[in-house]
């Protein structure tokens, strides 16, 4: 009732009542809440385990750990603490306080716990409610930049099954997708369309922040296509041709040299994910899939392994040679016979309904499509997120069961972006038409008068 009394009052404090996408507000709430309930009742009723159990068992210790030694358990809890005392080191591997980004989600839902009497879906509740406001705030965005579309795009960002059910619940995913959108909204407030800069810019660095301490990888990726978005949109502002001429391989060159030195970075501050612990990160994820396998008979995933040729090849050539399967896999993957369960098949269906989108498009534009998808500056940050993502964790996941969550930071502007160029060009090829028949009418009428 809280959660919905703050939605309400969000919406009608921020939304007119002449905005034509008032309505979605609360419709997404709902599929996230629906979307928490449903991930619950999957986790714990079908697999019986999974991280987002785990994550409430460390909630439940951290929350036994504060009541047997309050002084001791809210040091460690906000300070990280740490001393010799067998008390306090069997206190911290039972919630496996080495796990730096795992302590983040975990510290957030011990300290959520306290306002929702302890239970499960209580704090899954609350993560989905957070997470929401952010994927709001991307949908906002996406219609600000393309108003006629608010639809389609609601559609293509809010109604998302993946990100609907994977980005609900007690997960880290739900977390960071919340805090891209966040992120992306607050760039646009501060840098192209400035308001309340201040306010903006301080949730931009927090939201930035949160990202870093739980998922650097996904800062390095969208750090330099947000500088591509912005350097193209000052870019297109710039009114002499001259000026645009000589400028342009000027910002071309800033832009690369700037978004190498921040990814480079900002992935050193993860040691998991890291460029130079890529490898490493993809050679784990191997192994512990085929040690599941060889200790309970089947692959971790319930028999969703996936590999991208030589499984072991992580080598700088091998992993470029694996780009095009790994984009494959993350955004057309898994395909239905891959399904291994049910529900793994509806990720299917949803993978399968995206390649559609794209062959279509594919088949109508031909050699026009990759112009098309970056020739605008927000199309640029749309794909080439998702495109370098995609590398990623197609590369680093191994097992569809993880790609499926992994992604979902990728699914809102990869579709998006497609239902923009779907769009725009049934567009344009409808001008073109009234633009034939109004000269072919004016020729005809001219013949008349002759």
């Amino acid at each position: 009732m809280i959660i919905y009394a703050l939605a309400f009052f969000i919406r009608n404090r921020y939304i007119d009542k002449d905005d034509p996408t008032r309505s979605y507000f609360i419709i997404g709430l709902n599929l996230k809440v629906i979307g928490a309930f449903a991930t619950a009742m999957i986790y714990w009723y079908y697999y019986g385990t999974g991280d987002t159990i785990w994550y409430y068992k460390y909630v439940s210790g951290w929350r036994d750990f504060i009541s047997q030694d309050s002084t001791t358990g809210l040091k460690l809890f906000f300070h990280g603490y740490y001393d010799n005392d067998f008390f306090v080191q069997r206190n911290l591997w039972r919630i496996r306080s080495w796990d730096k980004s795992y302590m983040v989600v975990v510290k957030i839902a011990t300290f959520v716990s306290f306002f929702v009497f302890r239970t499960y879906i209580g704090i899954a509740i609350v993560f989905s409610f957070i997470s929401y406001l952010g994927i709001w705030l991307l949908y906002r965005v996406f219609y600000h930049l393309y108003p006629s579309l608010y639809k389609q795009l609601a559609y293509a960002i809010l109604f998302v099954p993946s990100v609907v059910f994977w980005g609900s619940g007690l997960f880290k995913d739900t977390i960071t997708i919340g805090c891209v959108g966040w992120a992306v909204y607050s760039v646009y407030r501060v840098f192209i369309n400035p308001k309340r800069r201040f306010v903006n810019g301080f949730l931009l660095v927090l939201n930035i922040y949160m990202i870093i301490l739980i998922k650097t990888y996904i800062i390095a990726c969208l750090v330099p296509m947000i500088l591509a978005w912005l350097v193209l949109t000052y870019r297109s502002n710039i009114k002499s041709k001259y000026v645009k001429f000589a400028m342009t391989p000027i910002l071309i060159v800033a832009t690369l040299i700037g978004g190498f030195v921040m990814t480079r970075q900002l992935s050193a501050m993860s040691d998991t994910f890291s460029f130079d612990q890529l490898e490493k990160r993809a050679e784990d994820m191997v192994w512990w899939h085929d040690k599941v396998k060889e200790l309970y008979g089947e692959d971790g995933g319930g028999g969703s392994n996936y590999t991208l040729g030589n499984p072991y090849d992580f080598s700088p050539t091998g992993i470029l040679k694996k780009i095009p399967a790994a984009i494959n896999v993350t955004l057309f993957r898994p395909y239905l016979w891959e399904a291994g369960n049910p529900v793994m098949l509806f990720s299917a269906l949803e993978s399968f309904a995206i390649f559609l989108l794209f062959m279509v498009l594919l088949m109508r534009l031909k050699l026009k499509l990759l112009p098309k998808m970056f020739g605008e500056p927000f199309l640029v940050l749309c794909f080439g997120f998702s495109l370098l993502f995609s590398v990623g964790v197609g590369i680093t996941s191994a097992n569809f069961g993880a790609l499926v969550r992994y992604k979902i930071p990728a699914m809102p502007f990869f579709i998006g972006g497609l239902v923009i160029v779907y769009y725009k060009h049934k567009w344009s090829k409808e001008e073109k038409k009234k633009l034939k028949e109004q000269v072919v009418m004016e020729r005809s009428n001219l013949e008349l008068d002759t």
